[in-house]
Formats: structure tokens, sequence, C-alpha cells
């Protein structure tokens, strides 16, 4: 039957308003029924038409003739039916019957069901929800929309009866899509067209969108006017995200992408339009006839001789191919290849086509080049000893070229030019792939990429060669198929060690198996009785009786976990277990499976092997008892440098990231946190090499917070692993610095001396003791020679030859060589002679010890001879003297006595007097001499210093600021009070006078304990005990280093002619030392001096003052106060933190006053107390230090600490009263006890 040409119009019309349309030819008696019938009537449409038109069964017999007679009647007919419904039910069917304007005989009858007509809501609300569509009527009449139930069952919109235009259904329409809804519908309205259709973004109930497709049909008066348009809304958001991805996909793969509706006769374009053609999707053609103007004029008649297939019923469920020209936006025409396929409906009617469009252009370019250089390959084939055979499509004919002679042994005409005889040359069971390959060609598929097959063929001499042919097509020019060629190569002596490789392969490989899951069979390899003694090679049926094998403790887990995976989607699976041998052992397995699935992720095929790793394991196992048996810290990273394995030692060695440490964690986090938890001491530039993102060999060694060294190594393995070894080497390193300070101090400058070679080398002694940077190995003579002074050179240089050739073992020989820094120096030279067994010189080892020191020391030694014999001198004049005073005073005073005149009474008391300065003249001399008769006894040197205010006064001018510091509870010493005022007033006067232009003078008073250790460290010789300070500061022009030594001496002075006598000091040092104390002195050029008095405490004396803190108070006061160190002298430095380590303190150290900000600022927890020197380098002295870190830490405890007396006089550093200050050298115990005090009042 011939179906009527405008079947789209009446599907849509019939789908819009509910209805059955029943197209019947008057003529053939032929019917057309549309797709609602089997909605509406139970009926499919093709069922429906033929009973329509054959006998009209299902209409009643009382109502058929009743339809017979309006079918035949020219004018418009209504009438009701009765009818049986597919489920057996009568319904009543209203039915209009009315003619069809186009010249034919033919009729139109719209059905619809009347049935229960009070309800029809009901049936509505019934189809809606099987439907999931949403139906409503626009009456152009009233301007009222009516709703059914579909908007609230499909899309949750509370919306159902009649509303007024505008309807709360525009709402729900995106914002950014109502204008062009709006625009697409009333636009359709004024058109004659019969179905339309928007596409727009709905907003359900539950205010998502969901992407919908609203199709309306008109419905019109008499005078074509409408009056009403039927709509239904259906949700199309999957087919649109479908859209979406092809779009996508379409883009990704470079093709065109067209979605043809035949029915509706719309064309929509996707993918790379504008790419392929310049023009966007939207400006492209939207109908068959506008894409035919687009079409090459040659080449419409292909695409049109497939759309009149298409009309005729023809489905393409293998894509067709055509090949055209399509014009660009520029003008020119683009080769194309067009894939095509229908989408089809229930009975197999099109009612969509996909068109995929790939530019071929290049394509064909390729391939036409291809086949002109044909000939230059044919000519390449001679030369390379290839055959290439050439077919043409046109004659069918083969030719042959190149080296058939060498591979077949026939020569070329020898060879069949009929394709099929060809194939008598092919081993039977190869032969089937080539006819395949072939027959493919024949039924039009084309290789565009070489087709590579091998099979097995005979030489003339009958042997079986292997030969790899790969074949390609050509296109002519019109895209056709022209020619395959063909290249031969024979690859038999490959295969042949392909075979053996496998063979070797099988021999040597672990256990394999291949699984077929959907097949329900297994194939056993023979290594399972290689590797494990079983003798299960072969196929097997599915389930096996794995469990015979595998121990009964693993079997459960390991099937388990074997079930999960071929149930998954993944594609690989490993495991580890028992595996029972032929001879009843236990082999530990490693078994791995990848599984192959199909587009619906089932699996296959799974392939597995199993690997006997017993002895690996074992030796793993043996592995890491070693690695926790080192004494070392080991962890191993792999390529990436995270953590795969260590023992416990490194573990122990870094408790503070143990939290840290585990299975994947890198090393560059490992090192990160330790410098964040303030762990590592190392200096940043060390740190930057072991965090480095880029692993190097590394061989270092870094310091920890609590005072610990570790030896870093970190070299990689053959692998690409990484290893890390950490060894604690605190001790060793402490033993080495031991060592190595005991060869500072007692070794000498060394040198080696290559008597064959002619060479010298230098240790660093010569850097450390004369300046000089020698590294490598010298030529002799080498520059340390030209250091000899020239008057002792020659005499140098004939012992030193002289000694090379004699057969002695020893050399000793002293004199002066210059530092590097021009100073002389006196040294003695030592040296040994390693000798062969001829007595000559191979080898002199010597040494070079700096005598310069001993040499002063021996100057020193003949000053202080010559300094005891003087005061033995002065002793023995002052005792002498001493004799005559007491006659003439005697005798004065009896003269007294005796006399009553005034004016002898006046001349004896001058006589007195005169005696009483001489005598103490004498006991200055004595004092020098150490000698004089002191009187003993207990003094309050605070109420001396006092007491002597006025004195004091008198003799310091008002340019001076004099100051004092005097410690409350001070010890008491025992001394001679009159030689104690004397001694403190001579310092008053000489601090005086170091200062012409004014100035600060400070006397200082303080308890404090000397200690075995003090005496040592300062190489005084001072009794440990309990010692009163009393220290006079100015701030003067300072004593320079050179004459510092000498100050002491009798006679030696730093003043001004006729302003002093040079015995000030010297008596003061031999009073003090003559009461056991001790005098030190410190000063700065330009800065100021200190000079203080330790005198021995009365051991008598009750009120012994605030005892130290013990030793446990100190550690209480101790706990984790942290303490900031600012001091620019190192070994000071050192041993301060040294100590406060000891004590259980946390200490950081700065090296200034600038460093201790830098370093303060990076803390992430700031300490609570700073220690620092008054004096040091660079811009922040201890002072302004102190007070920018209160700025930033108000409750911060400061400590100041200085070796004058009072700093707050010098220079104006602005101590104020309430800091705390110690003076060096400070003692263990003073310093403990000030921190701990601190620490006490911050709780």
């Amino acid at each position: 039957m011939q179906p009527p040409e405008n079947t789209a119009v009446l599907e849509a019309t019939a789908a819009s308003c509910g209805v059955v349309v029943v197209w019947t030819d008057c003529t053939t008696g032929h019917a057309w029924c549309s797709k609602t019938s089997q909605s509406i009537l139970g009926y499919a449409p093709k069922q429906f038409a033929e009973n329509w038109a054959r006998d009209m069964s299902l209409v009643s017999a009382a109502d058929r003739d009743a339809l017979r007679q309006a079918l035949s009647r020219s004018d418009d007919v209504n009438l009701r039916l009765s009818m049986t419904l597919g489920d057996g039910a009568i319904a009543s069917i209203q039915a209009d019957v009315s003619t069809v304007d186009d010249g034919s005989d033919a009729r139109i009858a719209v059905l619809r069901d009347v049935t229960n007509r009070a309800a029809p809501d009901k049936h509505a609300e019934i189809f809606d929800t099987l439907s999931h569509e949403a139906r409503f009527t626009n009456c152009r009449l009233t301007n009222t929309i009516n709703f059914g139930t579909g908007l609230k069952s499909a899309y949750g919109i509370d919306l159902i009866g009649t509303h007024s235009v505008p309807s709360p259904f525009v709402d729900h329409i995106h914002p950014d899509d109502r204008e062009d809804a709006f625009r697409g519908f009333y636009d359709f309205a004024e058109t004659t067209q019969g179905v339309g259709e928007i596409e727009f973004r709905l907003r359900r109930g539950d205010g998502t969108y969901a992407m919908v497709r609203e199709r309306f049909l008109p419905e019109r008066d008499a005078s074509g006017s409408v009056i009403a348009i039927h709509s239904t809304v259906t949700d199309i958001s999957d087919w649109h995200e479908e859209r979406k991805r092809r779009d996508l996909l379409a883009r990704a793969s470079g093709r065109v992408v067209i979605d043809y509706d035949p029915v509706a006769d719309r064309m929509q374009f996707s993918g790379a339009v504008e790419k392929a053609l310049g023009k966007r999707p939207e400006d492209m053609p939207s109908t068959v006839g506008e894409y035919l103007e687009l079409m090459h004029p040659e080449d419409r008649p292909v695409l049109e001789r497939a759309l009149d297939a298409l009309r005729s019923g023809e489905v393409w469920t293998e894509p067709l191919e055509l090949n055209y020209r399509l014009r660009h936006a520029e003008g020119r025409f683009v080769h194309f290849l067009d894939r095509s396929l229908t989408i089809t409906d229930a009975e197999n009617q099109a009612v969509g086509v996909i068109v995929a469009l790939t530019d071929v252009s290049k394509l064909l370019r390729d391939r036409e080049e291809l086949r002109l250089s044909v000939e230059r390959l044919k000519a390449l084939a001679d030369l390379s000893g290839q055959v290439v055979t050439e077919l043409d499509i046109a004659t069918g004919k083969v030719t042959w070229s190149g080296a058939v002679r060498e591979q077949f042994g026939y020569a070329p005409e020898e060879m069949p030019q009929d394709p099929a005889k060809i194939y008598d040359m092919i081993h039977d069971a190869d032969r089937v792939a080539h006819e395949h390959a072939f027959d493919g060609l024949a039924e039009g598929k084309i290789w565009t990429e070489p087709l590579e097959l091998v099979s097995r063929a005979r030489h003339k001499d009958g042997r079986l060669l292997h030969i790899q042919c790969r074949s390609l097509c050509v296109l002519d020019g019109a895209g056709n198929l022209a020619r395959v060629l063909t290249v031969l190569n024979d690859v038999s002596g490959l295969m042949q060690q392909q075979e053996r490789l496998l063979t070797i392969a099988e021999i040597a490989s672990d256990a394999g198996y291949e699984y077929f899951h959907d097949e329900g069979r297994i194939i056993f390899n023979k290594g399972f009785n290689t590797c494990f003694g079983l003798s299960i090679a072969g196929e097997h049926q599915w389930p096996f009786a794995w469990s015979d094998f595998v121990h009964p403790d693993d079997f459960e887990r390991n099937e388990a976990a074997f079930q999960a995976f071929v149930q998954s989607d993944e594609t690989r699976f490993e495991c580890e277990y028992r595996l029972r041998r032929g001879d009843g052992t236990w082999a530990l397995v490693f078994h791995k499976s990848v599984a192959l699935r199909d587009e619906d992720g089932r699996a296959i095929l799974i392939i597995g092997t199993l690997d006997d790793v017993t002895e690996i394991r074992r030796t793993e196992a043996r592995l890491r008892e070693a690695v926790e048996a080192l004494d070392s810290g080991f962890a191993l990273y792999d390529e990436n440098q995270r953590l795969v394995l260590h023992n416990r030692r490194f573990r122990n060695l870094n408790p503070e990231v143990a939290d840290l440490i585990q299975e994947g964690v890198t090393r560059r986090e490992l090192l990160e946190a330790l410098k964040a938890r303030n762990q590592l001491l190392t200096p940043d530039k060390a740190i930057a090499s072991l965090t480095a993102d880029q692993a190097a060999p590394i061989n270092t060694q870094v310091s920890m917070a609590d005072g610990s060294l570790f030896n870093v190594r970190f070299n990689p393995t053959a692998s690409g692993d990484w290893v890390s070894l950490l060894t604690d080497v605190t001790d060793v390193v402490q033993d080495q610095q031991k060592l190595r300070a005991m060869f500072e101090v007692s070794a000498d400058a060394m040198f080696d001396f290559d008597v064959a070679k002619g060479t010298i080398t230098f240790d660093k002694g010569f850097n450390i003791r004369f300046g000089f940077d020698y590294e490598g190995a010298y030529k002799v003579p080498s520059p340390w020679e030209w250091t000899v002074h020239p008057e002792d050179y020659p005499r140098v240089k004939a012992g030193r030859d002289a000694f090379i050739d004699s057969r002695k073992s020893r050399f000793d020989v002293e004199f002066r060589m210059q530092r590097a820094d021009g100073s002389w120096a006196y040294v003695a030279e030592r040296a040994i002679a390693l000798r062969d067994e001829t007595g000559k010189a191979i080898q002199i080892v010597g040494a070079v010890a700096d005598l310069t020191e001993q040499r002063l020391l021996e100057d020193k030694l003949h000053t202080a001879q010559k300094m005891e014999s003087i005061g033995r001198i002065s002793g023995g004049i002052a005792h002498d003297f001493n004799n005559l005073l007491a006659v003439v005073m005697g005798n004065a005073e009896l003269l007294a006595i005796t006399s009553d005149d005034p004016e002898l009474q006046d001349h004896v008391t001058e006589i007195v007097e005169t005696c009483k300065r001489g005598a103490e003249l004498t006991r200055r001399l004595l004092s020098f001499a150490r000698r004089s008769r002191l009187a003993p006894e207990t003094v309050n040197v605070n109420e001396m210093v006092s007491g002597m205010g006025q004195l004091f006064a008198r003799v310091i001018p008002e340019s001076i600021d004099l100051q004092t510091s005097l410690q409350a509870g001070l010890w008491s010493p025992r001394v001679d009070p009159s030689f104690l005022e004397s001694a403190l007033l001579n310092l008053v006067i000489n601090a005086r006078d170091a200062m012409p232009k004014g100035g600060t003078l400070t006397i200082e008073t303080a308890n404090q304990r000397v200690t075995d250790a003090y005496g040592l460290e300062r190489q005084e010789d001072i009794k440990p005990g309990r010692y009163i300070m009393l220290a006079v500061t100015d701030t003067g022009h300072g004593i320079p280093k050179d004459a510092l030594a000498r100050v002491v001496e009798p006679f030696f002075t730093t003043k001004a002619p006729n302003l002093g006598s040079g015995l000030g000091l010297s008596m003061v040092d031999g009073f003090v030392r003559q009461s056991g104390g001790l005098l030190r002195i410190y000063s700065e050029v330009a800065v100021g001096t200190t000079i203080k008095m330790l005198l021995p405490a009365d051991p008598n004396e009750r009120n012994l003052g605030p005892m130290p803190a013990s030793a446990k108070a100190f550690e209480a006061g101790a706990g984790t106060l942290h303490v900031l160190l600012a001091e620019d002298e190192p070994k000071v430095r050192s041993v301060v933190a040294r100590l406060l380590r000891g004590a259980g303190f946390e200490v950081t150290e700065a090296e200034s006053g600038d460093a201790a900000l830098v370093i303060f600022n990076q803390m992430t927890e700031h300490p609570d107390v700073l220690l620092t020197d008054v004096v040091m380098p660079g811009g922040l002295q201890g002072p302004m230090l102190a007070r920018k870190l209160k700025e930033l830490q108000p409750d911060l405890k400061i400590v100041f600490m200085s070796g004058y007396a009072n700093e707050a006089a010098i220079n104006g550093n602005g101590l104020r009263p309430d800091d705390v200050f110690l003076m060096k050298p400070i003692q263990r115990e003073a310093l403990l006890e000030t921190l701990a005090k601190l620490a006490r009042n911050m709780r």
C-alpha cells in the first residue's frame, strides 16, 4: 500500500489531539492508520488499518453500513460508532469523516473514544501518568490555558485546571530560555504549519531543571484562524545530554555529525562544523533541499539516490558510505566521506538518520601521492631484497617485482598473475585468513592502514617459509580502489628464533593458567609441574578443586578475594598464599592475574601466574632481621623517596616524628617536620641539601636540638630505590673533638715529604698556627721554605740536606719563620725519616712547633725573677728603714714626754707625723714586695665604700659621675682595712686619670664563688671558695692589648710623663695576692676599663649571705624554660649553651643582636628568657635588642652579662636599675640560680 504523503503531519495531529486518524483510499480500498491506535483503541496501526479496509469487523454490525456510507460521501459526516477495543471492551467512538483536498479519491476519519465522557479527565490523568508527558490546551478565544494532571505527575508542578494567560507555567521556564520559547510559540501560531516544536529548560517542582520539548498543533476554524493550540511537553533531558555528549565526541574526533529527521525533514549539525566548513552549526542548512544546494552539482545525484532509497523504506543497519564535496564558507569545495546509519521504530520504519562526515581531502591527496610513489617503491624493493606485488583491480592481474628469485626461487615471470592461484602457494592452515581479507576487499572495504598477515609459503625447492605480508589499498582520483600493493618479507629466521624463545620460556617460566570464565574451563601450563611438582597441566572444568592444593588457613580468604575480583570491573589481581607442592611441602606463592573484560565489564578471560616466592620471603625475613640488628637507623625509600621499609632503630632515633613514620611518607615530609618542630640545628644550607626535591647521594652530619649528632648517608640502589642510614655519632664525634682539641693544643703543624717524588704536603696546622692555606702537593722547594728568616735559612737548609743524605732517623732545628700576616714566629722543626734497606730516605714526616709563646713565657719568667729580686731588695730596704724610723719616732715621743716647751712639742709632732708617712711608704714597698705585715680583720666592704664617699669627692672632679652598685648581703673579707682602702683609692685615682674629659666611674661589690674550673679556665692560681668582688670601672680611653699584660709591672705606666710612678697597680696586685685573692683587669680601647679585686671571704663569718640553689632547685627551675642566647664570642657562647642544656634548658643560639632578632621572628614558639651580652658587633647592642623583643613579647625576661662592673655607665647603654646583670666570668651557680628565680617568678 502507498501511504499518504503527509503521514508526519497526520501522526503529529493524532498525537497532539489524542485521536486516531484513519486515511482511506476509496478507489483501491487501502487504509492507513496513525500510531495512536495502539494507545487509544488497543490495536497496532497496521492491524487496525487492515481491519478497517477489509471488513470493519471491529465496528458493531449495526454501525458498519452507516460508516461505509459516510466514507463514500463527498461531504463531511459526524457519527457515533460502537466498537470492540483491543482488551475486548465495547467503546463508544465519535467518528468525524471528511474529504481530502488533494484531488484524490481519499477520505480521512478522525476517531475519538467518547466512552464515559462524563469523566474524561480521569482518562487523561491515567494517560499522563503512563506517558510521563504533560498536556494542555491554549484557547485563543477565551485567552485561557487548560492544564491536565501531567505537569503534576511528570514534573511535580502543581498546576491543574484553567488559568488565564499569561499562566503560572511561564514562571517555570528558565529565564534564559523564556524569550526564545515565547518567540517560537507565537511565531508558529502565525504560520500555517501543521505541527511545531520548541525546546527549553523547565523548572520542576523540586527546583531542578529538566530539558523538555513542547510539541503543539493548532486547531483552526473554517476561515483558517487558530482558535486553540494543543501542546504536549516531553522530558528530553537524557536525550539532550546524549546529544551534548555526541556533539563533544564529534568535535573531539574532528568529524561533522548530522542528525536528520526524515519525517519532519529537519537537519541538525554538531561537531567540528566550523573547522571543516567554516560555519557555525546554526548557520548550516536545516532541510535536505538546502543541503543539496551546498553540495557540488556533480555530486548531488549520489545523495539524491540515497534519499530516494530511504523514502522507499530502505534502512541502513550497516554504515552507508558516500563520497561527495561540500562548499566551504571560503567558496572552495571539501571532499567528505559520508557514513550514515538509520534509526528505526518498532515497525522498522526509519525515523532518523545519523550522519558522520569526515574530511578526506588530505587522504585523497595522500593516496594520489602514494600512487605516484609506487614505481619508486618497486625500485626500492629491488634494492632492499624484498618482494613487491601489485594487484590491478581493473585487469585483475598481479605483477611481481623485487627479490622474487631470492625469496621464493622463482623468476618474476614464473609467479602467478591470477590472485586465486596465489592461494595455492600458501599453507592450507593460513589460506583462510588471506581469503577472508580479500573477500572483505571485494565487498568494498579499503585498507587505509597496512594490513599485516604472516603465513607459510613453499619455496621452489620445497622449503616452508614464513612470509610477512603487508598490504595497502591505492585509490584513484575519485576515491575508488585502483590497486593493492603488498610487500613480502621472509621472516623465517625471526619466527624460528621466536619459537626457540617461546620454548625456553615454557621451560623456564612460572606456573601459569588461562581461565575462560564464560566457558567454565581453565588451562594450566607445564610450569606447575616444573615449579611445584603438580601434574595438573592441561585443560580442566571449572570449578577446579583448588582447595586440594591451597593451605586451609588461606583458602577461604583467597577464594573470596578472587571471586570478588572476577565479579568486579578491576583488571588486575594480586595475593599471596601457601600452596602444597607435589612432595607435600608448602610453598609461599605470589599470585598475579589480569582480566580481559567485554564492553559490559564482564570477565571473559583471566590470565594468571604463580611465582614461588618462598626463598624470596625467607631472604626478606632474614634481611628484616639483619636490618633490625643494625646499630644504625635504616630506611628504604622508593624511586619517589617514599618510605617503604624501616627498622626500630630508625624510629627510636627520630622520636619527635614517630607519629609520621609510616609506609608512604616522603623523606622530605619527615625532614620538614623535624625542621618545623625545631629538632634540627643543622645550617640552612645543609637542610636544603637534605630536603632537596631531586634525590642525590648524601653523606653529611646533622645536629639535633638535644645535642646529639647523626651521620646521614643517603645512596641509590641499582634498582632505583634509595637507602638511608642514620647513625648516632655523638660519642664518636665528641671523642674526635677531644682528640682534635688535644691535637690542636699539643700537636704542631705537620708536613709529609715524599723524597722520591720530590713533593711535600701540609696539614691544616699550617693554616691554624701560621695562617698559610696550603692545599695539595707542592714541588720542593715549596713556598714554605721562603718563610724561613734569611739569617736562619742557610743553616736550616744545610741541616735538612745533611739529614736527608745521612742515615739518621731524627732531625731537630730551631729558627725564625714569617707568618702569613708578616709577623715572625720562633719555631722548632722535628722530623723523622723513613728509609729503605740501603738507608736512603724515602719519606720524611715532620712537625713544626710554634715556640713564640714559650719564648714570651720565658721572658715573663725572667721579668718575674727580676721583679722578685727587686721585691727582695725593696723589702730589705723597708725593713732597715723601719728600724731607723722606730728609733727616731721613739726618741721623738720620749722628748715630747720630758719637755713642756710648746715650740718643742710642735717640732716633735711634726717628726712623728713624718715618721708615720715614712712608715706608710715602707708599707707600700712591702706590699709591692708582698712582704708587708698586714693586720687582717673582718671588713664590711659596703660600709667602707660608703664611708670613703667624701674622700672620693675630693679627688674626683665634677665632670666625672660617680656611681655605686653595692650588693646587699655582701660577704665580708678578712683583710687589712687600711691597705684595702689604699688599694681602692689607688684604683679610683687611676680611673679618674683615664677620663680627662669626664665620664662615669662605677664602684661595684658582689659575692662570687670560685670553683676549680674557674682557675683552670683562666690559668690563675686561686683556691676555690667564697670571694668578695670589689670592682672599679671607668669609661675612659682604655688600655691597649699590648700594654695590658704589663700594667702590674713596677714602674710601668701608660700615663704622661710626671703623672705617675708606675707603682700603683703593682702595689694593689701585691696586696691582693698577699691577701689570698686575685686581681683581674678587663679593658677595651675607647670603651673603658674594669679592674676587679677578688678577696677571700671570712670563713668564720656568721652571716654567709644567700646560698646558691641546690642542683634540684636548678632543675626544678629549668623545666621546659626556653632561653635565647645572644653572645658574639663563639667559645663563650658555646660554653654557656652547653652549661644551660646540661641543666635541662632549651637553648637557641645567636651570634649577634641582629641575628637574634631574625631568629626570634622565625620562631613558632617564642623563648621565655633572653640571655644577652651588652656590647656586641652589629647594629643591635644588648639593651636595644632587649627593648625590641620586649615590644614583640612583653612577658619576655631579660638577663644581661658583661665583663665590666657596671655597663650602665659605658657608652650610654641604658640598662635600667631593675635589670638582672651578671658579671663575666659568670659562675655556673650564679647563672642557674638567676634563671631558676626567673622561672619561679613566671609561675
